[in-house]
C-alpha cells in the first residue's frame, strides 16, 4: 500500500457524531436488549484465518440471550461519505483513508453499548492496543464478563485465506479488502502475544478458548469467584502447538486442492510469488513424505491433489457446540465442563 495522508478525508468531528447517531445507531446497533450482566466476546485470529465462522457460532449463543451488537471496523469505515469512490479509486488505499473515522466509530460504540450494557462481539487481529487490549479493559471496568476465543491456525492456511478473499472480491467486483503479508504476519504475532498477557492476567478476561478451524475446543479456561484461574493458564502453548503440528495426509491434500484454486485466481507473476510463498510456509508441517520437500510448487500441488480432496478443514473433528460437556479432540486435552455463559486481519 502506498503512503497515504490518513486525515484526508477525515470528517469534522461535528459529521463524525452525526453519521454515528443517525445511521450507524439505527443500521446497526438498535434493539439489543439491556443486560444485567452483560458480556463481551473477542474473536481473535490473524486476517484469513476464518473468523467469520466461528463468530457465527457466538452469535449464534448470544442470541439466545436477546443478541449482542457487532463492532467491527470493516463494518464501520464504509459508513464514511467518501468509502465507494475511494474504493473505485484505488482498493489499496481506500482503508487507509477511512480508518480514522472508523476507528472513532469503534470507540464510540463501545461507549455506546457500555451505556446500553447490551452483548458486544468482536472480531479482533489484535495488532493495534485499540483492537483488543483497549476495549477489554474498558469493557472489564465497566462491569462486563470479557471472554477470549481465539483461533489457532497456521500461517499458510490465514495467507491462503487472505488471497483468495481478496481476489475473489476483485474477480466479482473490480475491487476489494487487500491485506498486505507485513500486516497478516503483524497480526499472527500478536495473537500470540496477546495470549500470553492472558496468560499472566495482565490483560483483565475471563474465560479464555482456544480453537481449530472448524470450531473444535483445544483449551477451555476460566477464572472462579476469587480471580484464579481454574486451570493452569496455556493458551498460548495451545495457539502455538496447534499451529506448529505435522498435518494429517487429508489436510495436507486439502491444502493443495485449495491452493490449486486460488493460484488458478493469480493475474501476474507477482501474484503466483505470492502462491508460492503460502506452499513455502505450509512445506514444514505437510504430511510425510511431504514434509519439508523441495521440488518446485507446481509439482509439489499435483503430488499432493493427486487423491480427491474436500474442503479444507473438513477433516478437522467435531465442531465445538456452545455450552456442551466437556470432551478430548484428537490433539488436545480434555476440555472441563465450560462454565454457564450467556461473541479486527488487521485493519488498514
Amino acid at each position: 500500500m502506498a503512503d497515504v495522508d490518513r486525515n484526508r478525508y477525515r470528517l469534522s468531528e461535528a459529521r463524525n457524531e452525526q453519521i454515528f447517531q443517525d445511521l450507524i445507531v439505527s443500521t446497526e446497533y438498535a434493539g439489543r436488549p439491556r443486560q444485567s450482566a452483560p458480556v463481551v466476546v473477542f474473536i481473535a485470529a490473524q486476517t484469513g484465518a476464518g473468523k467469520t465462522n466461528t463468530a457465527l457460532m457466538v452469535r449464534h449463543a448470544l442470541n439466545r440471550r436477546g443478541g449482542a451488537i457487532t463492532i467491527d471496523l470493516d463494518v464501520l469505515k464504509p459508513y464514511h461519505p467518501r468509502y465507494p469512490s475511494l474504493m473505485a479509486a484505488d482498493d489499496t488505499t481506500a482503508g487507509a483513508y477511512t480508518s480514522l473515522d472508523g476507528r472513532r466509530w469503534m470507540q464510540k460504540a463501545q461507549e455506546w453499548a457500555i451505556a446500553q450494557r447490551v452483548d458486544v462481539l468482536m472480531e479482533s487481529a489484535m495488532r493495534l492496543p485499540d483492537e483488543f487490549d483497549g476495549p477489554a479493559r474498558r469493557f472489564a471496568a465497566a462491569g462486563y464478563r470479557v471472554e477470549v476465543a481465539f483461533l489457532a491456525v497456521p500461517a499458510a492456511l490465514s495467507r491462503l485465506g487472505v488471497l483468495e478473499r481478496y481476489w475473489k472480491q476483485v474477480a466479482a467486483h473490480g475491487h476489494g479488502r487487500p491485506i498486505n503479508a507485513t500486516i497478516h504476519d503483524a497480526c499472527f504475532s500478536a495473537i500470540l502475544r496477546e495470549a500470553q498477557a492472558i496468560d499472566v492476567g495482565t490483560v483483565p478476561v475471563h474465560v479464555t478458548s482456544v480453537l481449530r478451524r472448524g470450531n473444535t475446543a483445544l483449551y477451555l479456561n476460566s477464572r472462579s469467584p476469587d480471580g484464579a484461574w481454574r486451570r493452569p493458564p496455556a493458551a498460548a502453548a495451545a495457539i502455538h502447538s496447534e499451529r506448529t503440528r505435522m498435518w494429517t495426509h487429508g489436510e495436507s491434500h486439502r491444502f493443495a486442492a485449495a491452493t490449486a484454486r486460488v493460484h488458478a485466481l493469480a493475474r501476474d507473476e507477482t501474484e503466483t510469488q505470492a502462491v508460492n510463498a503460502v506452499v513455502d510456509l505450509a512445506r514444514p508441517v505437510l504430511a510425510t513424505p511431504w514434509t519439508n520437500s523441495t521440488v518446485p510448487t507446481a509439482d509439489l500441488l499435483s503430488q499432493l491433489a493427486a487423491r480427491p480432496a474436500g474442503p479444507l478443514g473438513a477433516a478437522f473433528p467435531e465442531p465445538l457446540r456452545s455450552g456442551a460437556a466437556s470432551r478430548t479432540p484428537p490433539g488436545g486435552r480434555a476440555l472441563p465442563p465450560p462454565s454457564p455463559r450467556p461473541r479486527l486481519g488487521p485493519r488498514p
